[in-house]
């Protein structure tokens, strides 16, 4: 029998408004920021605009699979890419 995944939408645990910022953020049962289903823990808009995304798990900046822990975008386009283990920066890289 083949299975097939369907990624939900899991509601934003916290919308805030700091400085221009709209940021949605996603926490686990105990408060930690949480990346769920492959999904970034943080979003951030600017004016409307997609500004940032970043993945943690359980409150430490990480993502597993060799995928950036912290995208930054300028102009809704990707402009940098940052790799994190365990809160350690292993990599960034520009993409314009």
């Amino acid at each position: 029998m083949r299975q097939i995944l369907i990624e939900k939408y899991i509601e934003p645990s916290e919308i805030q408004f700091v400085n221009g910022y709209f940021i949605e953020r996603w926490f686990d049962k105990y408060g930690d920021k949480q990346s769920f289903m492959g999904q970034p823990s943080s979003i951030w808009y600017l004016e409307g605009e997609l500004d940032t995304k970043y993945w943690h798990k359980k409150g430490i900046q990480h993502r597993d699979k060799a995928m950036p822990a912290h995208i930054g975008y300028n102009n809704n386009i990707e402009s940098i890419q940052s790799w994190y283990k365990n809160g350690n920066l292993i990599k960034q890289k520009r993409l314009t």
